[in-house]
């Protein structure tokens, strides 16, 4: 080849493969560039995304609720009270995601209870305060957490009175039965003197506050210091059946009527010697044949340290504390809203509790089931359900 062109051949080359290189760069460059930004991009959400769990888990706090029995109808009873004061629906515990400070809820056992994490202390602190003034309860703050005991006392257990509060009350009891919880108190029947009588938390939890001070936070730790447990609890109640009508009215107050009736163990109907004669404060409800429930005090073996400081007490072999009364669970008049909790067989006692007492189902709301039948009933118990005590519209 003439050397010319050679020359020439050459630096063609040379510049094709100088275009080539530059082609190459910005290809290498276009499609660098928008993967870069992309990564950029995401990296500052992530990071955003990151900085919001941050924020929600150090600034998060707990509200831990247990009451130490084998049964939830306390939680079931907290949920209605939640329902009622709509703090479902305000900022406390409106769900974190949907502007609200409540980032969790679980029921937890061992013992019972529930789980509150809230994203405001501010809100913790107006949660455990409201549940302390509608259950008895111990309340402990350990850091920006807070843990309430709620009193082991329920409707229908039995309690025997430490001496010197059965001194302090005048005589009261000492053998009582609970006859229900109303807000922070326990209130107590002498089933013998028709009497009631209440003990508030901080007598219960033996808080003692500063008179300057209105604060009822409790510092220490490890397991309340009851004032006392029940003897027997409504889970070791038996059924005794009616026999005959009530025979001598001993004392009458307000709804409560002291009589003498014979009953006899459901499981022994037929043994003659197992009917036994005993006062009961509900005998003016009682025919024959009608089931109640009571204790068997006669047959057990109970070690109480305060029981053993009335050393001269007689106690009647069978302390009778309600008349079963037959429940429609599928046609109930009656329906509730619910919330958060999981059902269970104690659901259904909660119901029964609820249809045979007027005043706890004052301190929730109750709604007209669409789907009741009317039935004809022999008579309307005055204790029962009234139609006009029902709401309309219930969403649930």
């Amino acid at each position: 080849m003439h050397p010319k062109k050679r020359k020439r051949q050459a630096l063609q080359d040379e510049m094709s493969d100088e275009d080539t290189t530059d082609i190459t760069a910005k290809k290498n460059n276009v499609s660098k560039a928008p993967f870069a930004a992309r990564k950029k991009k995401k990296n500052k959400t992530s990071h955003a995304t990151t900085s919001a769990t941050a924020s929600v888990d150090e600034n998060s706090c707990k509200v831990i609720v247990k009451q130490r029995v084998n049964h939830k109808k306390s939680l079931y009873l907290l949920e209605q009270l939640i329902l009622k004061h709509s703090l479902h629906e305000k900022n406390i515990l409106l769900p974190y995601n949907k502007g609200g400070n409540l980032i969790s809820f679980k029921e937890i056992s061992k013992p019972r209870g529930v789980e509150f994490i809230l994203n405001k202390t501010t809100s913790a602190e107006i949660l455990s305060d409201f549940i302390c003034k509608v259950l008895p309860c111990e309340k402990k703050k350990q850091g920006s957490n807070f843990s309430l005991e709620i009193a082991p006392i329920c409707k229908y257990d039995l309690i025997c009175l430490p001496k010197k509060m059965y001194q302090s009350m005048g005589s009261f009891g000492p053998i009582c039965v609970c006859e229900r919880i109303q807000n922070d108190k326990i209130m107590l029947l002498d089933v013998y003197q028709l009497q009631l009588g209440e003990i508030d938390a901080n007598t219960y939890f033996q808080i003692h506050t500063d008179s300057s001070s209105s604060s009822t936070i409790s510092h220490s730790s490890g397991t309340p210091n009851y004032l006392f447990l029940p003897l027997h609890t409504s889970t070791q109640l038996i059924e005794y059946t009616v026999i005959g009508e009530m025979e001598d009215i001993l004392l009458k107050k307000k709804e409560y009527c002291l009589g003498m009736v014979q009953v006899c163990k459901t499981s022994e109907l037929g043994h003659s010697d197992s009917i036994k004669t005993v006062k009961c404060h509900f005998a003016h409800y009682l025919q024959s044949g009608d089931t109640v429930l009571g204790y068997d005090l006669a047959n057990s073996n109970v070690s109480d340290e305060n029981l053993e400081q009335y050393k001269q007490l007689q106690i009647e072999d069978v302390i009778l504390v309600k008349k079963v009364e037959t429940m429609e669970k599928e046609n109930r008049i009656f329906q509730l809203k619910n919330w958060k909790m999981q059902f269970d067989e104690d659901y259904e006692e909660f119901l029964n509790e609820l249809e045979n007492d007027p005043q706890l189902r004052q301190s929730i709301l109750l709604f007209k089931n669409p789907q009741y039948k009317t039935e004809k009933k022999k008579k309307q118990e005055p204790h029962k359900i009234q139609l006009e005590e029902l709401l309309d519209g219930m969403n649930i």
